[in-house]
């Protein structure tokens, strides 16, 4: 009886996680993914150095955390909510 009520519990822990929409996101875990994104350097050109590109996308994230958009120059913003 234990074990059917432990699996019961496991069961609705998993659909309720499942049921939870894949863009319900908090602005901190929506900011580090565009951050993450930012710091792999590919959109600032080859002649930007590494440290420059690390130091932009840290005043990125700052705005972002602030705002809730992370900005990209070649593609412009990113914003929570946003479709």
């Amino acid at each position: 009886m234990k074990k059917v009520f432990v699996g019961a519990l496991i069961l609705g822990a998993l659909v309720s996680v499942t049921a939870t929409p894949a863009f319900a996101e908090t602005r901190g875990q929506f900011c580090n993914r565009w951050h993450n994104v930012c710091t792999r350097c590919e959109g600032l050109g080859a002649r930007v150095p590494r440290h420059e590109c690390l130091s932009t996308c840290g005043v990125r994230l700052s705005s972002c955390q602030q705002t809730g958009c992370y900005y990209f120059r070649a593609t412009g913003e990113r914003c929570i909510g946003a479709k």
